[in-house]
């Protein structure tokens, strides 16, 4: 009798393949243990054919992946992975040195990834959380515009046709129309949509997939005033505003990601649609569609359930408004002075009375930011909490790096602020 401890073998030896000589008998340390329970044992041998299996279904899904995708896995995609994983994640670094940047007429900032993107002279400039340079590109345009999601930036150049896309180490796309580019949207997951026009129609947007491939393209006989895509890329708002009679009427259409035809979220709007913005979110429950628009004198929010939050501004004068996932925030200036308005698409509405005049207002999560004259304040919703800094001289906007940190943007440098 021998003791064979090799799972190989035993597997073998269950399904009656080879062995050894007919006189010989095989044992391993499992037999042992099934001589008395030979249930326990057979279940063993079971679960670890399926473990196996498993191992050799993963394996053929990654290399069928690679296989069908080999275009996409290149050195450079894998390096600048690798390279701006690192860059991004020096969280105890924020704040330790300004961001540096020469001075440009028209010069435009946009968070990214806990740093700062910058667009002026023609190149655009990428910095980490940690205020280093990681990248500058050349794009020769005129009147840039910046787009940012989490994972990617995009630069068009507003009244012309060219859009470029990168990330922080590498441009990743470069594309053109043939008709100017008047706005453009984009997602976490790299879709994006462009607004232009073409031929007899007075607004054109353009939707592309996360592969940067244009999916879609919807026609209007009228002037788009304003388009949001979820941060997911699933569903895209869009306004366009009737002008074949004297009174203007705004519509709010709802695309789906693969639909070609809207649903007709509000089809008789009045006045003009200044802003939208959508967002949904997946729970047990099904999924939820969030979305607002504001006009002059109206500001509307519609969030779970039936009832909509819509707030009548009346002869207050809409002054500033932002948005994100959560909600939105909105300055409005009556007789009296500045208002803040915070809506949330879920939970309870605040309006607070401010003191000084605003210049720049950033949403971001359950924090809101204003920049003032002199000084920036930061407030906490869930808390209901405030707190003011003092701001640098020349202080022109806001750049969000993350709950704690804000850049200030000046005219040649961005200061980050530190709140906690």
């Amino acid at each position: 009798m021998k003791l064979k401890p090799d799972i190989f073998g035993r597997i073998k030896k269950r399904l009656g393949i080879g062995g050894g000589a007919k006189d010989e008998i095989y044992l391993d340390s499992d037999d042992l243990a099934g001589l008395c329970n030979p249930h326990y044992a057979r279940a063993a041998d079971t679960f670890q054919l399926l473990g196996y299996a498993a191992y050799a279904l993963l394996i053929l899904f990654i290399l069928g992946t690679v296989l069908l995708n080999i275009r996409d896995v290149t050195y450079e995609n894998f390096y600048y992975f690798i390279k701006d994983f690192g860059a991004v994640s020096a969280l105890r670094d924020y704040g330790d040195s300004p961001v540096i940047y020469s001075y440009a007429e028209g010069r435009k900032y946009a968070g990214y990834k806990c740093g700062i993107v910058t667009s002026g002279d023609g190149t655009v400039t990428v910095f980490s959380a940690t205020g280093r340079k990681t990248a500058e590109f050349y794009t020769g345009y005129s009147n840039p515009v910046i787009c940012t999601s989490s994972k990617y930036i995009l630069v068009y150049n507003f009244g012309g046709g060219e859009y470029s896309i990168y990330n922080s180490f590498v441009r990743l796309h470069t594309g053109r129309l043939e008709t100017p580019i008047y706005s453009a949207v984009m997602s976490d997951n790299g879709s994006f949509a462009l607004l232009g026009s073409e031929g007899e129609y007075k607004s054109v947007i353009y939707r592309y997939n996360s592969k940067f491939e244009k999916s879609a393209a919807y026609y209007y006989n009228d002037y788009v005033t304003s388009m949001s895509l979820s941060s997911d890329g699933r569903y895209l708002l869009v306004s366009p505003v009737g002008t074949s009679s004297v009174q203007l009427s705004s519509r709010l259409l709802l695309y789906g990601e693969r639909s070609k035809e809207p649903v007709v979220l509000d089809g008789d709007i009045s006045v003009l649609v200044l802003s939208c913005g959508v967002e949904c979110e997946t729970s047990i429950g099904g999924e939820s569609v969030f979305y607002y628009y504001a006009t002059a004198d109206t500001i509307f929010v519609k969030g779970r359930g039936d009832t909509p939050q819509k707030m009548l501004l009346g002869d207050a004068e809409l002054v500033l408004l932002d948005s994100d996932a959560g909600g939105i925030a909105a300055v409005v200036y009556d007789q009296n002075g500045y208002i803040l308005h915070i809506r949330p698409y879920k939970g309870e509405p605040t309006d607070l009375r401010l003191d000084v005049k605003v210049l720049k207002i950033k949403k971001s999560n359950n924090t809101v930011f204003l920049l003032f004259p002199d000084k920036v304040w930061r407030y906490d919703i869930k808390k209901g909490q405030s707190k003011t800094l003092p701001s640098p001289a020349g202080a022109e906007d806001i750049v969000v790096s993350s709950g704690d940190y804000i850049y200030i943007t000046c005219a040649s440098r961005a200061v980050s602020v530190r709140f906690d």
